[in-house]
């Protein structure tokens, strides 16, 4: 599933700019004044993420790697927002393929990632990390050796 997908709403931009800024506090974006908000929690009613929309769309912070501060959820109670419910897995499932989609869409492969025997070397590797994965989907992002 898609980060739009699981909060249900026509395209969404997270506003952490790259996977490894999620533990990053975004307090700035709770300081709009938005007209819709939607906060995502997992099966223990933990928040995974808050959406706000504005005139510009919809952004979402994700609290997987931290906890929400008290300005997200005065945030949220202001808009009287609804509240959506996800698994945890499924929810960090959709934040990687966000990331790892705008890392196809921005980074120009290294030519010297595309060598005729790239798949078979990351076979090789993939086998003795991570064992038989047959049918599983892996994707090579060409970031390096």
């Amino acid at each position: 599933m898609k980060v739009a997908d699981i909060l249900e709403v026509d395209g969404c931009q997270l506003v952490e700019p790259s996977f490894a800024e999620l533990t990053i506090d975004t307090a700035p974006v709770f300081q709009t004044a938005p007209d819709e908000a939607r906060l995502l929690v997992d099966e223990d009613e933990e928040p995974l993420a808050l959406a706000l929309h504005d005139d510009g769309g919809w952004q979402a912070s994700s609290f997987l790697f931290r906890d929400p501060t008290l300005a997200a959820i005065e945030c949220f109670e202001a808009v009287g927002g609804d509240i959506y419910q996800e698994s945890r897995a499924a929810w960090l499932s959709a934040v990687r393929e966000y990331y790892s989609m705008e890392i196809l869409a921005t980074v120009a492969p290294a030519l010297e990632d595309l060598r005729p025997d790239r798949e078979g070397k990351l076979r090789d590797l993939i086998g003795e990390v991570w064992g038989n994965r047959a049918g599983t989907l892996c994707l090579d992002c060409c970031c390096g050796s």
